[in-house]
């Protein structure tokens, strides 16, 4: 994790170039007291908003009074547990289109867990760079989603 000195170089950085600047939490199990000194160097540099990986990262961003984005590490496909996994070789068109499309379902689809979502103030997810179904964008309850692309 940055230094509190890093951070404060970064958002910096960002701000003289008019450009928004969010924190982006690795999953965190281990150093949760690092994780609370750095917001609170996020809250004296008036951060509002983090990126969270974990369940846990998200209930303390909530409870430091942060408004947390689901990282990449919620994006979740809908799949059948028992899909058969086959290498490419092995399998036909036919069945490498079906397995394609079976990955293009993601949780956020779902009405319910979009509501538990906005239940808990979250507004706004990332995911991967993947093709996806994105008919559920315009159904309420709404999520804003931010697209990841790894730098380069």
């Amino acid at each position: 994790m940055p230094s509190p000195l890093d951070i404060a170089k970064a958002k910096s950085h960002y701000n003289d170039r008019h450009h928004n600047f969010v924190f982006v939490f690795q999953p965190i199990a281990s150093k949760i007291n690092r994780a609370k000194e750095t917001f609170k160097t996020l809250k004296e540099l008036q951060v509002k908003e983090v990126v969270v990986n974990d369940y846990g990262m998200m209930y303390l961003a909530l409870s430091e009074g942060f408004k947390p984005i689901l990282g990449v590490n919620f994006t979740k496909t809908i799949k059948n547990t028992f899909v058969e996994h086959k290498i490419a070789t092995e399998i036909t068109k036919e069945q490498f289109k079906n397995q394609k499309e079976l990955v293009r379902h993601l949780e956020f689809e779902i009405d319910s867990y979009r509501e538990f979502l906005k239940s808990l103030g979250i507004g706004r997810v990332s995911i991967e760079n993947i093709e996806f179904d994105e008919s559920f964008l315009g159904k309420k309850p709404l999520l804003n989603i931010d697209i990841y692309y790894p730098y380069i």
